[in-house]
């Protein structure tokens, strides 16, 4: 990394960086347990018995906290809630203490008296001697239900990645002696797990009858890799309606009654979005000047279907059912609860409500082109009021001809809808995508591909043409891939398959599919970026099969994005194989204009075979963002700089040039703000509640170079309070993982509750928060003299400071995260259609 200035006030100082422990993450078997005593006790895990043997095991519906994938580290353990007394009192060295971790074939309840048939694939996590220090286990009064402490940690020589599955954890045991009176903390009876024991035996091949329950663990674990954030894209339909109030209300959504709604979006309302972009969210927000509700509500059932509409709205059916594509997922069902308040009011100015109530999704439902067709039935609210919504009346002219709502009131179970119904405004929450090549999104390749994830060492290069990635905006984020099974193909794997090495790489192409080199190194470009390496897990039947277009699987993340700067892509894959995997065969084109693989056996293959004449059907996650300044997409700045390090608070202004926004045309809806470490360690340790964090965004009406000292002369007459109030920021939202030359990732966007619409000129940024959240923390920041008529800042003491002590050169570095308007390259106002007043842009 560049040698840097780390700022905190207007005093320049010198720090020594520590450094987190990045991902680390803790989970109590049973879950239930964490601050919960259990009501039974064993000596023999303590390593307080002379000799023995003890496994328990945790059934699969206890571990779906820790992702499949994720690699299990080392383990804590608690004494009984009858100790008193810490353990031992001095230390004590035992001659074996051997644990092995296993998944099982077996459930709980089927649990054998032997103890190798309860293990699949073990692994001796640690083994040998083990000195356990004085007050290792602490002993406190006896209180109820309050459990002891967790001891110390018990780290693992060998790490135990989770594949899913029952989780078994066996003990053996030698010790000099059993001091008594000091035992784990058990839990007894219930079906979720078992555990058996034998006594003065550490090589027993089997133990008594599995009695219900077990021991109380914490396991710490590094989770599988998987984006910080989810549905970082937003899309608020209807577009006209992002910054202004929609022209009714409705409780459709929310009513006390039961409902059945069926909407139909017109395609055109979805331009912004990719082939193969997911929705896993919908935000509403309120349509009243008072919040709802004013206490928690739930419903028994909330279901939504999405699907690909078979009528345009006006010719949307009263029958639900002929309206509803082939390509249907019921993306959640069952209860919804509604915290209080969680629809904001009509604000005074501007006079519109944030997005305010989220409903996340348990399955995502993948766009790929045409209209919109949503199915929501519910069974009523619990009282006393129902939940108005802002929407777009029956009356408006767009109502039949770009969206339309039919209900059917007092049932959640109608098959047709029998009266029209205001169409609410819906927000989005979306994981882009883009699958390429474009044309196979819905439709079934021609060729098929077995490279990706065989069970034999391989190295395997994909080439994708920039004309199938016109989707994404110069700047964005690639953040992970995904594969399909080819036509017909079954479920893969059977059961899971593990990469002990998984390595990707992705750079500018330096060849054309149709002219890619058998040579690796001669397609791979000068920005090449190795987005991952380590282990990689396939959790059973990650890839649906069956079909004759089988869904994505999920992603294969990246640890770090690659900023797509245009043009044709590579993505080079080295691993090491799955042994004992079944080979995988995807779904893949010959359409070698578009997309091509070169592979061949070997992780250090240097050239792909010479008859390899077709391309997988890729989909490619990524963020549409955009880096001001612009020059700062892939080069840090030169300067950490401090915002939330006072009580007290403080204001940050930032002034962008036009020109420094590349890639955020005109009519592009800005929903999010990432920003960047600026520092040498990966923060917060863990999550962190930010009291204030309002952020501002509009059009100044000055230039960088011309910035003024009081904040709102910077401010234009279209400015949005897009976010305001707390904020929790996640562990690790802003890693360390440069080391060099190239900056540190954004990894988290800060998403705002009003989007701001980019209609061109220079973009005022504008920060207030008041929490001393991390003094030591930096943000990256320009501050050159050179930078000031790219971009400039300034920074005030106070959150309400209306005046800058400091005005600087340069810029905080941010990354913005929109929503384009068009991908046509020559719609240059983004409107949808390309007309003379594009042309009149151009020139």
């Amino acid at each position: 990394m560049l040698n840097r200035r780390l700022a905190s006030l207007s005093v320049a100082v010198g720090c020594v960086f520590s450094f987190a422990a990045f991902g680390q993450s803790q989970q109590t078997l049973p879950p239930a347990f964490d601050t919960v005593a259990g009501s039974l006790s064993n000596s023999m895990p303590l390593g307080n018995f002379s000799s023995g043997t003890y496994q328990v095991m945790y059934g699969a519906d206890q571990m779906t906290a820790i992702p499949v994938g994720s690699v299990i580290t080392g383990m804590q353990l608690r004494m009984n809630n009858s100790a008193t007394t810490n353990f031992p009192s001095s230390s004590v060295s035992l001659s074996q203490y051997d644990i092995r971790l296993a998944t099982s074939n077996l459930t709980p309840s089927s649990m054998s008296s032997t103890y190798a048939t309860n293990m699949v694939s073990p692994v001796l996590v640690r083994s040998g001697g083990f000195t356990i220090g004085s007050n290792f286990y602490s002993g406190t009064a006896a209180t109820g239900t309050t459990p002891e402490p967790w001891g110390g940690l018990i780290p693992f020589s060998t790490n135990y990645i989770y594949l899913g599955g029952p989780l078994v954890i066996e003990f053996r045991v030698t010790s000099p002696s059993n001091t008594g009176l000091h035992y784990a903390d058990i839990v007894g009876g219930g079906t979720a797990n078992r555990y058996m024991f034998t006594d003065n035996n550490s090589s027993a091949t089997t133990g008594g009858s599995p009695a219900p329950g077990g021991l109380i663990v914490r396991l710490s674990y590094t989770p599988a890799f998987a984006p910080l954030q989810s549905g970082v894209t937003k899309l608020v339909v209807l577009g006209d309606t992002t910054t202004t109030r929609g022209s009714a209300t409705t409780t459709s959504f929310l009513n006390l009654s039961p409902r059945t709604l069926q909407t139909t979006l017109d395609a055109t309302e979805l331009r912004g979005l990719a082939p193969g972009s997911r929705f896993v969210g919908l935000g509403l927000r309120g349509g009243t000047s008072a919040a709802w509700p004013a206490a928690a509500q739930s419903f028994s059932k909330y279901d939504i279907q999405l699907s690909k509409s078979n009528n345009a709205p006006g010719a949307m059916s009263d029958t639900v059912a002929a309206n509803i594509g082939a390509d249907a997922v019921t993306v959640r069902s069952g209860a919804l609860a509604v915290a209080a308040n969680s629809l904001l009011a009509w604000p005074a100015l501007p006079g519109y409500a944030p997005w305010s109530l989220e409903i996340p999704f348990t399955a995502p439902y993948m766009y790929v082109n045409g209209p919109l067709h949503t199915v929501i039935r519910s069974d009523g609210v619990t009282g006393p009021l129902a939940g108005e919504l802002d929407a777009i009346a029956t009356s408006s002219p767009l109502y039949g001809t770009r969206l339309k709502a039919r209900l059917s009131a007092a049932s959640s179970t109608a098959t047709t809808t029998t009266s029209a119904s205001a169409y609410p405004l819906e927000r989005w929450s979306i994981d882009a995508g883009v699958a390429v090549p474009n044309s196979n999104a819905a439709a079934a390749g021609n060729a098929s591909s077995t490279a990706a994830l065989r069970p034999e060492a391989i190295t395997y290069q994909a080439i994708v043409s920039a004309s199938e990635l016109t989707y994404l905006p110069i700047g964005s984020q690639i953040t992970g891939y995904s594969l399909r099974m080819d036509s017909g193909i079954a479920t893969y794997p059977a059961s899971a398959a593990l990469f002990s090495d998984y390595q990707v790489f992705v750079s500018t192409s330096r060849r054309h599919p149709n002219d890619a080199s058998l040579t690796f190194a001669l397609n791979e470009g000068a920005d090449m970026v190795q987005v991952r390496s380590g282990s990689l897990a396939i959790p059973a039947g990650m890839f649906p099969g069956g079909g004759t277009v089988n869904p994505f699987a999920s992603p294969i993340w990246f640890q770090r994005p690659f900023v797509y700067r245009g043009g044709d892509l590579c993505m080079t894959v080295r691993h090491s194989g799955a042994p004992g995997s079944l080979l995988p065969v995807f779904d893949g084109s010959s359409d070698t204009t578009r997309t091509i693989t070169r592979s061949n056996f070997g992780m250090n293959s240097t050239t792909g075979d010479s008859d390899l004449r077709f391309g997988p059907v890729i989909r490619f996650a990524y963020n549409p963002s955009v880096v001001a300044p612009v020059g700062s997409t892939t080069t840090p700045g030169n300067i950490g700089y401090t915002l939330m390090f006072s009580a007290a608070g403080n204001v940050y202004q930032a002034i962008y040039r036009e020109d420094q926004l590349r890639g955020l045309r005109i009519g592009s809806v800005i929903t999010g703000l990432s920003l960047r470490s600026g520092g040498f360690n990966t923060w917060p340790g863990t999550d962190t509640n930010i009291n204030r964090f309002d952020v501002t965004v509009s059009t100044s009406p000055r230039q960088p170079s011309a910035m003024s000292n009081t904040f709102a002369d910077n401010i234009g007459a279209d400015a949005v309070l897009v976010r305001s109030g707390p904020m929790t920021i996640p562990a690790g939202a802003f890693p360390y993982a440069s080391g060099g030359s190239r900056p540190n990732d954004n990894a988290w966007y800060i998403q705002f509750t009003r989007p701001f619409v980019y209609n061109g000129g220079p973009l005022s940024l504008t920060i207030r928060n008041d929490s001393a959240a991390q003094s030591s923390f930096f943000f990256d920041v320009l501050d050159n003299v050179s930078d000031a008529a790219n971009g400039r800042w300034a920074y005030g003491t106070g959150a309400d400071a209306t005046v800058s002590n400091r005005p600087l050169f340069g810029a905080l570095i941010s990354r913005f995260a929109f929503v384009p308007r068009s991908f046509c390259p020559a719609d240059l106002n983004n409107d949808g259609i390309v007309e003379d007043a594009d042309f009149s842009l151009f020139v």
